[in-house]
């Protein structure tokens, strides 16, 4: 049996539940935002400075993708990458 890439064994402790539930609420939030705003008023929005939080690392990062694209295939409706993409992007900037 091959092993898995060396990204995943790096990365052993699974996401928690509260980002799994952030990522959902972000996920959702991105998806409206999308149809409800002008593209300049998003961009606006992501180009914003972020708070004084501390720089998120890259395990971080790896657990704020797995948890946006696992909601991306169980909502009802069709998360396209730009929508998961500003749910990272809000996640991420939310952890500096």
């Amino acid at each position: 049996m091959p092993r898995p890439p060396a990204i995943v064994r790096a990365h052993a402790r699974p996401a928690t539940p509260g980002l799994l539930a952030e990522a959902g609420i972000a996920i959702v939030l991105a998806s409206l935002a999308i149809r409800l705003w002008s593209f300049d008023r998003l961009a606006r929005r992501l180009e914003r400075p972020t708070q004084s939080a501390p720089a998120a690392d890259r395990e971080t990062a790896y657990w704020i993708r797995r948890a946006v694209l696992a909601w991306g295939r169980r909502l009802p409706w069709r998360a396209l990458c730009f929508e998961q993409g500003v749910a990272a992007a809000w996640l991420l900037r939310r952890r500096g």
